[in-house]
């Protein structure tokens, strides 16, 4: 499950924060003209923004309840702070 944050900057404090509560995240994803694989020259504003601005959070089959409410009352607190 992805979140995007209005600042890459609010992105990476709480990519940071959650790190050291020990929930692991990813920080988004390559955007297209960013790839040498497919030697775009045409500029992808939405596309770069969410790549700098997206923060994607646990979601697999083995994720528990008591997980999903210690990850959302983290980023709730952080959010929130």
């Amino acid at each position: 499950m992805a979140i995007t944050l209005k600042k890459n900057s609010m992105r990476d404090k709480l990519y940071n924060y959650l790190t050291k509560k020990g929930i692991e995240t990813r920080k988004g994803f390559y955007s297209v003209d960013r790839l040498k694989l497919f030697k775009i020259k045409k500029k992808f504003v939405n596309s770069n923004y969410l790549s700098k601005n997206i923060i994607c959070l646990p979601l697999h089959l083995n994720l528990t309840k008591k997980k999903i409410k210690l990850i959302c009352h983290n980023v709730n607190k952080f959010i929130i702070r």
